[in-house]
């Protein structure tokens, strides 16, 4: 099931949905920044469900990958993402 996010306004027995990432205003298309901060969101997070208008794993970078497996899916399977080690950068 794919779901589109219409608005930031969520179910009040969902958990709330949290702005992980935003474009810099510098970045954005003038006809973009003047409609608000919400036009340059590109990463969502509500519960353990993550939405990105970017694909990650498209780059070397491995620090979303890592932010994902530590916050969204290691505390749902009960194991404390404190006790895991990462990689060095």
């Amino acid at each position: 099931m794919h779901k589109v996010v219409l608005s930031r306004v969520s179910d009040p027995g969902a958990p709330p949905i949290q702005v992980l990432a935003r474009l810099p205003e510098h970045l954005l298309p003038p006809t973009l920044a003047d409609q608000g901060p919400d036009q340059a969101i590109v990463a969502l997070r509500q519960g353990r469900h993550l939405l990105t208008t970017f694909h990650p794993e498209l780059t070397q970078d491995s620090r979303f990958h890592l932010y994902f497996v530590k916050e969204c899916v290691l505390p749902f399977v009960g194991i404390d993402s404190q006790t895991v080690k990462t990689p060095p950068e």
